[in-house]
């Protein structure tokens, strides 16, 4: 992710989605900070297809109405 917290992409559709993929599968994610840099972490991705496959199913997310 982004190093500054203040970076637009914290509040862009990208980001909502993959905050709404992480809430569904809470198990399967996990978001981790170290040394200053952010990232997220999917368990049981052990190849490309299924990394393609993880991202599809984010970017096919709805996109929830700001406030």
């Amino acid at each position: 992710f982004v190093s500054n917290a203040d970076s637009p992409f914290y509040q862009s559709q990208a980001f909502g989605k993959m905050i709404d993929y992480m809430m569904k599968y809470t198990r399967r994610c996990d978001l981790r900070e170290q040394n200053g840099r952010r990232s997220m972490l999917i368990k049981d991705v052990t190849n490309v297809e299924t990394a393609v496959s993880v991202l599809q199913e984010i970017v096919a997310l709805p996109v929830k109405e700001q406030d």
